[in-house]
């Protein structure tokens, strides 16, 4: 059956109730109990258990009214499948009602025990059934509120404030995750260490402002650059980190210059009147699949690299290869 949709306005969260019956009469009988709902929350009556089990997958956050009598799939089975679901989804909202024809604190205590969150004896009161879906809402309400708090605290705990990429720590334990994958023969991997040239020039001519404006837009830039699965942190002051899988041992090289590219090419706005070129030396340590390498070494492969392109002029990417052994394995050193 066709939902009933919310006139809420869609930036207003507004409340999903999918209705689970092999009863069609029972199902029409609830569309006009519930029709002082019907400007305030969005109603769906289905008949269908697996189009409802569809319908959860779609929901972020529903209430599930499902009848505990159904021929192909009773309710309980719905509600062992609905938490199967928020076990593969945690983000989801799911707040499950049984209906059923038994009262007493016997079948409540099963229902409970089959995943419900509630439970209503047939025949439905309409008012009783109406107060349970309020406070089933506001319990989810309240879940949601929470999930984007903690969401927030997350945010703000593994990223940068000025640059809004990844902290030193989020992008440390990000490192550590690949390299596991490395060590596991999945893929190679390919770490960049960036330090703007020349930064404290910047500072002391136009000002920290300024300072901070470039490192935002270098951080955009790095952005731009990257690829989807790719991470970027700002690893301290004016150097950032960038980690690559699955480049191959061949692309470490071809990263670090198309991001010294990027960074030149990119004039930025230091005043109202004033853009200045900014460039960066780039270290490139590229680690073959199977090395078994900490990131200590990996960082400090990268440093080298780095300072090799201090060395040489600034503005360049130097770069190397580990390609055996453990600890530090063995390096392949690139112009």
């Amino acid at each position: 059956m066709a939902a009933e949709r919310s006139t809420r306005a869609p930036d207003t969260p507004s409340p999903h109730v999918l209705f689970l019956d092999d009863d069609s009469h029972f199902l029409g009988g609830m569309r006009r109990a519930l029709r002082e709902l019907r400007h305030t929350w969005t109603l769906e009556f289905l008949q269908s258990p697996t189009e409802a089990l569809e319908r959860l997958e779609q929901l972020d956050t529903c209430i599930l009214v499902v009848d505990w009598r159904m021929p192909v799939m009773d309710g309980p089975s719905v509600c062992a499948k609905a938490r199967a679901l928020l076990e593969k989804h945690p983000d989801k909202q799911l707040y499950l009602i049984l209906l059923t024809g038994m009262d007493g604190p016997d079948r409540a205590a099963e229902a409970l025990e089959n995943g419900a969150d509630d439970f209503v004896a047939k025949p439905v009161q309409t008012r009783e059934l109406i107060a349970r879906l309020r406070v089933g809402w506001r319990l989810l309400s309240a879940q949601h509120e929470l999930w984007l708090a903690n969401a927030q605290l997350s945010r703000l705990a593994t990223t940068d404030p000025l640059t809004n990429l990844y902290n030193r720590r989020a992008a440390e334990e990000a490192l550590d995750k690949e390299l596991a994958r490395v060590q596991r023969s999945l893929n190679a991997l390919t770490v960049g260490m960036i330090d703007l040239d020349h930064f404290k020039q910047v500072n002391d001519t136009y000002g920290h402002g300024a300072g901070d404006a470039v490192l935002s837009s270098v951080a955009q830039t790095l952005q731009r650059t990257q690829r989807e699965y790719d991470r970027t942190a700002r690893w301290g002051g004016e150097e950032f980190l960038v980690i690559c899988p699955d480049h191959g041992l061949a692309g470490g090289e071809p990263i670090g210059q198309r991001i010294c590219a990027a960074i030149s090419s990119h004039p930025i706005d230091v005043s109202t009147s004033k853009q200045i070129q900014i460039t960066a030396s780039i270290g490139i340590v590229t680690i073959a699949a199977g090395v078994q390498i900490d990131r200590t070494a990996v960082v400090e492969a990268a440093d080298r690299e780095l300072y090799r392109a201090k060395q040489g002029g600034r503005n360049q990417a130097c770069a190397t290869q580990i390609v055996s052994g453990s600890g530090c394995g063995r390096e392949r050193r690139r112009s």
